[in-house]
């Protein structure tokens, strides 16, 4: 994956989304502040390293609800891991230090003030959550402002697993089921938030690879205009790729290439895929969650229309 993602910036990309496949089985980190519940951004083991320190706010409102809100995340701690805060000028120089922090400043607990929290920490141009790291919860009709907690900060202790089975085909769907509380994988991508999404790729799957893969090129076929980029297994040899195997009303054809023979799959209906050996990127297509990105939109039909009219104009002069 960091290598799609690198190749498709030098190639031009533009917009890159990435999305996590999460077995149905994980559940999700929390914790309890007062009257607030903090929850990592996703299920799985990694959001207890989510790291939470409440502070009153540094401006105070006439009725004192105020709060500051710091979150930090190490991807890697050892046990004897002491926490502290990375925002404190006198940690500056204290290691580990972590891979992402945020810092939300006087967020209000008062629903009609534009600091509210539950605005605040919201997008306003995606209605998607602001913080890559968790949301807050307040519990039903409470609005009193949290109190402050330890000085070193707490990570999130409550739950926080992942699910142990191998990851199979439903989870890339994504539904709402067991663990995952919304949308995610494949049905995330087709929310309106991602309708430009134009290329959509997954690193070959360690498990239930054929059942994956088709649900990639399922999801790409019924959106129409994306194309879908699927790696073939590592020690695969690009003239015994068999793309009929994958998929059923396609035309294959071949060509070279200075690595030698790769496949090309071009379907008959108004969306192609693309199957080639070695590793492919999902991305946007500009001048450009697994990941897929965004690209300008363009009739196919009449793309392929001006396409076949050149090619046609190319043979006659030739005869």
């Amino acid at each position: 994956m960091p290598h799609a993602v690198s190749g498709f910036f030098e190639n031009g990309g533009k917009r890159l989304y990435v999305c996590r496949i999460v077995g149905s089985g994980a559940t999700t980190a929390s914790k309890v502040f007062g009257d607030l519940t903090v929850t990592a951004a996703g299920p799985g083991a990694w959001g207890r390293k989510v790291w939470v320190r409440i502070q009153d706010g540094s401006t105070k409102d006439k009725d004192g609800n105020c709060f500051r809100l710091k979150l930090a995340y190490w991807s890697s701690v050892g046990d004897d891991f002491q926490p502290y805060d990375p925002f404190e000028a006198m940690n500056k120089d204290r290691l580990p230090r972590p891979q992402c922090q945020e810092d939300y400043d006087d967020l209000s607990t008062d629903p009609n003030a534009p600091d509210f929290f539950a605005k605040r920490l919201i997008d306003s141009s995606t209605g998607q959550p602001a913080s890559a790291l968790g949301t807050i919860a307040r519990s039903s009709g409470a609005d009193s402002r949290p109190s402050p907690n330890a000085e070193t900060g707490e990570f999130l202790d409550q739950n926080g697993a992942d699910d142990q089975a191998a990851l199979g085909a439903d989870d890339f769907t994504g539904d709402e089921t067991g663990g995952r509380l919304e949308p995610s994988g494949l049905l995330a991508l087709e929310l309106d938030s991602y309708r430009d999404v134009a290329l959509v790729y997954a690193p070959h799957p360690p498990d239930n690879g054929p059942d994956i893969i088709k649900k990639i090129i399922d999801h790409c076929e019924r959106q129409r205009f994306r194309f879908a980029a699927i790696d073939c297994d590592r020690d695969a040899e690009p003239s015994g790729l068999d793309p009929r195997g994958l998929t059923s009303g396609t035309r294959v054809t071949r060509r070279s290439t200075r690595r030698g023979s790769a496949s090309r799959i071009r379907s008959q209906a108004p969306v192609s895929l693309c199957h080639r050996a070695g590793t492919c990127l999902a991305s946007t297509r500009g001048p450009t969650r697994s990941a897929a990105s965004s690209r300008r939109r363009r009739t196919r039909s009449s793309a392929a229309r001006s396409t076949c009219a050149s090619r046609s104009t190319t043979t006659r002069k030739r005869r």
